[in-house]
């Protein structure tokens, strides 16, 4: 490795051995469980402001088609439709499937 065994020695005793304390196992899971937590937050956050933004849409499309103003390409089927989707989507946002991620 060194040319010179002293030079080696030399850098050797110049690098700071950094000794980290030992971790135990409460603390481990303490952290673990708060990052699961946080994550749950995380996703229930999502899953609120998703639900939310199904609605305000369900009420721009009812907006639409109570005062019979939809306008050039988009058809009233086609907002009955998506209607009808967005209160699949809603329904669906409050089953609790999981992805693959939260399964461990």
């Amino acid at each position: 490795m060194y040319k010179h065994k002293q030079f080696g020695d030399k850098i050797q005793e110049n690098i700071p051995i950094i000794k980290r304390p030992p971790v135990k196992l409460k603390d481990l899971l303490k952290k673990k469980k708060e990052q699961h937590e946080s994550i749950q937050y995380r996703h229930d956050m999502i899953q609120s402001n998703k639900r939310q933004n199904y609605i305000n849409e369900y009420d721009r499309i009812n907006g639409i088609l109570s005062n019979n103003i939809a306008h050039g390409h988009v058809s009233a089927a086609y907002l009955t439709n998506r209607k009808t989707r967005l209160k699949e989507l809603f329904d669906e946002s409050f089953e609790d499937k999981k992805h693959e991620l939260y399964n461990n």
